[in-house]
This record gives structure tokens, sequence and C-alpha cells, in this order.
């Protein structure tokens, strides 16, 4: 068994380098639902997958968090984490899709930004996307990076053959997309069930009452952070859709989402830090910090890189019908950055058992995302939306960045300033990747104890 360290940079190249299969995948994703449904195809695309993503996480009561904290922590069996997720995504993604069913007769303003069919297959997407979503975290948890690695690419993949397939080749359009969704998030759940229960086979019964209670106290604290998180990540995008048309609605999504890509980023260290960190009675601050640093220069250089070059982006992988997204890119970029940094700290206050700091972060952030767009889209427009979306992420980044440094008791200057070993950790991660590295890229055997 190699070191701590060596071990945790095998597990954040195994994981850096899948989210850079999903990078180029989810590049190409994007070009290919802008320029198969146009900007007002990729409005209503929007709204349906806002409408099915909200309802997906309300439903999920915050158990994804919850299982995971407890998984990591040995205080959950995996199999009776894998039940819980199961059972839940089913009542719950049953009685989400009845919900959303029955929204698209409130005759909202929202409803009118796509057809009713497209709503209705929107609905369908609810209880797969639950388990897809809570499954690749419980797969994480149990420290399975390769695997969840190739099945977080596999899920992109999927999504953009489907997509290509079904509104290229076959024009069903917004329907389309919608069923490639539905298509990837049920076949990436079914292959992490089987690896669950390949690797983890014992123990997959009801948890007891004491666990039952345990999953359920960490859920109902995890569960406001979800939906303050869900609100601060979409109130834009749900203001925007009672607001504008469906052509300026496609046009800020894509953007926000050819920007907000890099944020995959702490994603990707977030995924290899919660269960060290929930695994450590101190929460391992320094090792988060660190991480923490490299995910801002990384997100500093990339995202600087497309800020600007913007305009020859947008031509290549949107069209010219949405050149109109450039200055957005560009605003949008500044948040992006201090976005990708901070919610690497996310995981250090969820592992030490303070998700309620999450919680008021993503409060903070939603209520000024949503007093700024209110304000600014008037007078300026879209580029208003853009930089009320950035002043949320800096308002939500600030919160998490008191509560890191109060509970961890880190100073400013010890846990910011770049340090040579940083550049080694990154150079060791992606000469790993490459495949060229002293440190080879290798699963995690089961029941491994790492650093």
């Amino acid at each position: 068994m190699g070191s701590p360290l060596k071990q945790g940079v095998r597990d954040m190249a195994v994981t850096l380098g899948a989210r850079g299969g999903v990078f180029v995948c989810g590049v190409a994703l994007q070009s290919a639902l802008a320029r198969l449904l146009e900007p007002d195809g990729r409005g209503s695309f929007t709204a349906c997958v806002l409408y099915g993503s909200a309802l997906a996480v309300i439903f999920l009561c915050g158990l994804d968090t919850a299982v995971q904290y407890h998984v990591s922590a040995g205080r959950v069996p995996a199999g009776q984490g894998a039940w819980t997720l199961l059972a839940v995504g089913l009542v719950g993604g049953l009685l989400g899709a009845a919900l959303a069913l029955a929204g698209t007769y409130s005759g909202l303003r929202f409803f009118d930004k796509a057809p009713r069919s497209a709503f209705a297959v929107a609905s369908l997407w609810v209880p797969f996307q639950i388990w897809a979503t809570s499954l690749l975290m419980a797969v994480s948890a149990l420290r399975g990076f390769t695997a969840q690695a190739m099945l977080a690419v596999g899920m992109t993949v999927i999504r953009l053959v489907l997509t290509l397939l079904l509104c290229g080749a076959i024009k069903l359009g917004v329907h389309g997309a919608l069923w490639a969704n539905i298509a990837a998030s049920a076949l990436v759940a079914l292959g992490a069930c089987l690896w669950m229960r390949r690797h983890h086979p014992d123990g997959w019964t009801r948890p007891g009452g004491p666990e039952l209670r345990g999953l359920f106290s960490y859920g109902f604290r995890a569960y406001f952070s979800s939906l303050s998180n869900l609100a601060n990540a979409q109130i834009g995008f749900l203001l925007l859709a009672f607001f504008v048309a469906e052509g300026e609605l496609g046009k800020f999504s894509a953007a926000a989402a050819m920007i907000l890509t890099i944020t995959m980023v702490s994603d990707s260290l977030s995924t290899v830090l919660q269960p060290r960190i929930a695994a450590a009675a101190d929460g391992r601050p320094e090792l988060t910090a660190a991480c923490a640093r490299s995910a801002g220069v990384l997100a500093l250089v990339v995202v600087g890189g497309v800020a600007v070059f913007a305009e020859p982006i947008v031509r290549l992988l949107l069209s010219d019908s949405f050149l109109d997204s450039v200055p957005m890119v560009r605003v949008i970029a500044i948040g992006a950055v201090v976005r990708t940094a901070s919610k690497v700290l996310v995981p250090y206050l969820n592992g030490t058992d303070r998700p309620e700091i999450v919680a008021i972060a993503t409060v903070v952030g939603t209520v000024v995302n949503a007093a700024a767009l209110l304000l600014l889209l008037p007078r300026i427009g879209l580029v208003g939306a853009a930089w009320s979306m950035s002043l949320g992420y800096i308002a939500n980044a600030a919160i998490i960045l008191w509560g890191f440094h109060a509970f961890s008791r880190m100073t400013v200057y010890s846990a910011w300033l770049p340090r040579r070993s940083d550049a080694q950790m990154l150079r060791e991660a992606i000469l790993s990747v490459a495949g060229r590295g002293r440190v080879a890229v290798t699963p995690v055997a089961d029941g491994e104890q790492t650093g």
C-alpha cells in the first residue's frame, strides 16, 4: 500500500482524469444542444431540466449527503445506505413525477416556455435522476473513485450520443434531449447498483431504527442546504423563465453552462476529500486548503482563457446565433473562479458535521442573486442576470470561507498562501492522468484504508 499522500494523488488523478473526459464530452454536448435546438429550443430544454432537477432535489430530502457522510464515516453499512437511496428514489420519484405532471396544468407563465408534453417527459426523469445522483455519491463514499469516474464519463457520453441521434437524426427536438437525459441517468444508476452489489454484497437490508434516525437527522439539516443550493444555482434561470422569452433564456443558459463547467474541478476534489474528511477527527483542514488553492489557480487559468477568447469560442462551439452570450460569459467567469475555490471547502464543513454553515451560505447567495437580478435585469438586460449570478457566488463563498476559518482555526495566510507542494501535487496528478508519472492510477482495493 502506498503512502496516504500518494494514495490521495492516485484518487485525485483518477477523478480529475474522468472530469477531463466529462468536460470534453460536456462541451461537445453543449455545442450539440445549441446547434440542434437553436436558442428557442435551448431555452425550452433549460426550463424542462430546471423543473425536473428541482423536483429531484426536493424529494431526495437531503439523504444523498446523509448517506455519503454516514457510509464514509463507517456509521452505516454500504448496503443499508444503498437500500435507503433506492427506497427514497422510488417513493420520492413517483411523488415528484406526479407533482410535475400536475404543475403543467397550473397556468403559470413558466410552463409557456416549452410544450406540455416536454414537461411531461421531464417529470419521468425525476426518479432516475434521484437514483443516479445519490448512488454516484454513495460509490464515492466507498472510495470507488475509478468506478465513479467511469460512470460519470459514461453518463455524459450516453447523453451526447443519444442527443445526436434523437435530436439530429430522428429530429425529436427538445423531447429527444430529455429522453437522452432519462436513458443516461437510468443506465448510470443501474451501473452504480451493480458495482455496489459486487464489491459490497452484504447488508442490503432496511437500516435499523438508530441508523435511520441518524440518516434522517443529518438529511434534515443537509436538506435545507440542498434546497438553498438548488435555489442558489437555479434562481437566476427560474426568474428569467418568467421574465424573458425562450431564446433569451437559451442564450443565458448556454453561456452559464459553458463557463461553469470549470466548477467540475472543485467537484472532483470534493469527491476525493469527502470520505477522508469524514473519517478524520479534525477534518484534515490542511489537505482541504491545499486542494482549494489548487482548484482556484486552475480555475483562474482556464476561465481566464475562456473569458479572453470568448467570442471565437462561442462562434465555434455554439454558433453565431449565440454571440449575444459573449458578455455574459465574461461576467459569469468572475464568479466561477470564486465558486470553484470555495466549493472545495464544503466537504470540510459537511464532513465535520456542520452542514448548517453550508445552508446559511447558500441562503445568502440565493438572496443576493435574486435581489441583484430583480434590480439589474430591467436596467441592463441579460448581462445583469450574469452579474447577479457572480455576485451570488461571491456572497456564498464569503460565508463558506468564514465557516472554514472559524472552525479549522487556520489563518488566511496559512490556508491561502501558495506553496511548492501544491504544484508538486498537481504535477503528480496530471502525470498520473497522462500515464507517465511515478504514481500509478489504480483503483482502491475493497476495504483498503487510505489517507
